[in-house]
Formats: structure tokens, C-alpha cells, sequence
């Protein structure tokens, strides 16, 4: 709790680069009131400001509250993932009341409409009972690189139809994203294909935004097919 994680001048070369906080094989955990800002650097993974269980998909009944994350910019021009808030584990995950923006990358490479290599606001991987409740996520802006086809950015978004029981509500969802030339969905949420009422999905009192291009952006994505 209450940690600043990252440099206060973006673009510095020094700073946190690839997890700004990373947890693995825990139980009743708390990650609460941080700062995690300015997460910059070439990596050929995901970048993530907060990764639960992308090591180890053991940890359950945790709370990720209060928390303002502010710029995770994955630089390398191969176009690879950034996630705000990465839940990639156990059961019964609670986030809340967390502020998110500044989630983007490079867009050169492109080839990244998939659940791996797009960028997330807050990002369901896999378990379930999870719980989303106020958070206010804001992707924004103009990617940096050359312009290039096939990209996806999601403030929320659930990867796969075995994430049962998710509960998602009050939170803000706002995605004006800009760059690219074709296949590219910047939106507001992400759900996979092939989900039916067998996940047991609540959607309550969500606040959707998207910017004015109907090519490029809209509030849903559902599965990695571009359209």
C-alpha cells in the first residue's frame, strides 16, 4: 500500500519497465493506494502496471482498490501488450475504485488483434467470481509508430468464455484511441467469442464512451476477428 512506483518524467529511461507490481500464489492480499506511473521501455511481452498470476495462476479472495495508474507504454515497435490492471488468476478477485489511463504502445508491427498482444484497461485473463466495481479507465490519444493494420484496445475486457461469474458495474469505460489503418477495434469493452448466458456475465450501471470513428472505434469488440 500507498507506494509510488515509476518515474515522475516520462520517457526516462531509468524507470520501472516491465511489472509495476507483480503477485504471485497469494491469498486474502491487498494491493491498495498506489501510484504506478510513467512505465515505458521496448519489451517483447506484455507490460503490465499490475500483474496478478501471469507467473503463477495461484492467488485468490485479494482486493486491487485506490489504486492511480497513469502511462504504460509498451515502445516496442514489434507491437506487443499493455494492461493497466492484468487479473490472470485464482477465484474471487476484487477491483475497485482504481483510476487507469495513459494505456497505449507502438502500432508498427501491428498484427496484434488478440487477447495477448492488445492493450487493457483492466483485463480478465482466466478463473472466476471476479468483481469490477468503479473504476474509471480513460485510453486516449494518438498510438506512437507507423501507422499499421490490425490493433485492439480495450478498457475492460474479458479474454475467454471459462471466466465465469464475473461481475462487472459502475464502472467508466472511455476509449478515444486514435491510429492505425484497417482492422482496428479501439473500444470501451472486449468479450470473447462464443460467450453465452453459461457465464454468467453481469453488466450493471457502466458508463461506455468511444470516439467518432465508426471504422476504427465503438463501445464492444466481441472475439479476435476484425471487422
Amino acid at each position: 500500500t500507498n507506494n509510488t512506483i515509476g518515474s515522475a518524467t516520462a520517457g526516462n529511461v531509468t524507470t520501472v519497465y516491465s511489472r509495476g507490481i507483480t503477485a504471485q500464489g497469494f491469498d486474502n492480499a491487498l494491493i491498495a493506494k498506489n501510484t504506478i506511473r510513467n512505465m515505458e521501455w521496448f519489451v517483447a511481452t506484455a507490460e503490465q502496471a499490475i500483474g496478478l498470476g501471469d507467473v503463477s495462476a495461484n492467488g485468490t479472495n485479494s482486493i486491487v482498490e485506490k489504486n492511480i495508474i497513469m502511462g504504460v507504454n509498451n515502445r516496442n515497435t514489434g507491437t506487443y501488450g499493455a494492461y493497466g490492471i492484468n487479473v490472470n488468476v485464482g477465484t474471487n478477485i476484487t477491483v475497485r475504485n482504481n483510476m487507469i489511463s495513459g494505456i497505449t504502445g507502438d502500432m508498427t508491427g501491428g498484427a496484434a488483434f488478440s487477447t495477448t498482444f492488445g492493450l487493457f484497461g483492466i483485463r480478465v485473463g482466466t478463473s472466476t467470481g471476479h468483481k469490477i466495481y468503479n473504476n474509471s479507465v480513460n485510453i486516449s490519444g494518438l498510438r506512437s509508430g507507423t501507422g499499421s493494420t490490425s490493433l485492439l484496445a480495450a478498457c475492460f475486457g474479458i479474454v475467454g468464455t471459462a471466466s465465469t461469474s464475473v461481475d462487472v458495474r459502475n464502472n467508466i469505460f472511455s476509449n478515444t484511441l486514435t491510429g492505425g489503418t484497417t482492422s482496428i477495434a479501439y473500444v470501451s469493452i472486449y468479450l470473447p467469442s462464443g460467450g453465452t448466458s453459461a457465464m454468467n456475465l453481469m453488466l450493471n450501471n457502466n458508463a461506455y464512451y468511444c470516439g467518432p470513428d465508426n471504422a476504427r472505434q465503438g463501445i464492444a469488440q466481441v472475439s479476435t476477428a476484425a471487422s
